[in-house]
């Protein structure tokens, strides 16, 4: 004891720490505001280093976004760390993009515009009910039109829509990442969802992308049997349908077939025997609804194109929730 008080440097720090005076009413839960302050202060670390790799620009702010996920040594570490702090709610939830008002077919059109070819973690937000859908894509432009106008996503979420309408639902990028590291970033949202109540989340499976460990009951089929059975896409639907792949957003916009492309085309066509063979059409019992002398004329019946057709009867599958179709036997 003597040591620390005579010593010049030990007797500064016995000062501070052993014999400093203290009130009473001081104890260990004043450590918590010492924690605080130490996240306030990693908070401000990482965001100023992301505000220094961001660039606030319209043409330039995406691409700073994937150069920091893909290029920027740590930066992924830091942006992660930045939002999970930070994250506390649905209302608190990282929003890298936001995009609502999405019954309206321009807002639709330029989400999907906007999003086409880029890989991340989603969350479709139900702003009445507060209830979300966390999901994770390798093309978000793609995936959204899937949820939004092909109806063919979560039955949950798609309930949800037809029930709320599609003006209550807001589509959020929460984090931008790799291909590689869609599951692994899905998981880790998923997790934060799953740890939230129950009738917060539209979400069936806690596994990103994977129905492991979960099976409808019998009741939930049958619910889910007779809202598809009969259904239509109405006119509203084809028309932003249309729009989404329409212009830049068609997947061969501005792409071009060579000539030996073609030929070969022409030639594996020519070669098809498929296109001259009668077509019948049946119901799911099995009760023949009616037959066709080509593949093409049945695709007219059913409003599809004549590959479509073909690739049904191949791989035997429901047509239009309704038929199965398959070569008439001789």
């Amino acid at each position: 004891m003597k040591l620390l008080k005579s010593h010049p440097i030990l007797s500064i720090a016995n000062s501070f720490v052993i014999d400093s005076p203290s009130p009473s009413n001081l104890s260990y839960l004043w450590n918590y505001g010492s924690l605080l302050g130490l996240c306030l202060v990693m908070q401000i670390i990482t965001g100023v280093t992301l505000a220094m790799h961001y660039c606030p620009s319209i043409d330039f702010a995406f691409l700073s976004v994937e150069h920091m996920l893909s290029e920027a040594e740590f930066i992924y570490n830091f942006i992660i760390y930045n939002f999970t702090v930070s994250c506390d709610g649905a209302a608190d939830l990282p929003s890298i993009m936001q995009f609502d008002n999405l019954h309206i077919t321009e807002n639709l059109s330029q989400a999907v515009k906007t999003l086409k070819g880029t890989s991340g973690i989603y969350c479709i937000t139900n702003q009445e009910s507060g209830q979300m859908y966390i999901g994770s894509s390798a093309n978000l432009g793609n995936r959204l039109t899937t949820h939004f106008v092909g109806g063919s996503s979560n039955a949950h979420l798609q309930f949800a829509i037809a029930k709320y309408g599609l003006a209550l639902f807001v589509f959020s990028v929460i984090e931008l990442c790799a291909k590689d590291q869609l599951l692994v970033r899905e998981q880790h949202w998923l997790d934060w969802l799953f740890s939230k109540d129950s009738s917060l989340r539209y979400n069936f499976l806690p596994n990103a992308s994977s129905s492991l460990g979960y099976r409808h009951s019998e009741e939930s089929k049958a619910l889910i049997s007779a809202a598809n059975t009969g259904s239509q896409h109405t006119e509203e639907t084809r028309a932003k349908m249309s729009a989404a792949n329409a212009g830049e957003n068609h997947p061969n916009f501005g792409k071009t077939t060579s000539e030996e492309t073609r030929a070969l085309m022409g030639a594996a066509k020519a070669g098809n025997s498929n296109a001259s063979k009668s077509v019948s059409i049946y119901t799911l019992d099995g009760s023949l609804v009616q037959s066709f002398p080509s593949a093409s004329a049945a695709a007219l019946f059913l409003g599809m194109t004549q590959v479509g057709v073909t690739c049904a009867i191949k791989r035997n599958s429901v047509v239009k929730r309704l038929y199965r179709v398959s070569f008439t036997l001789p």
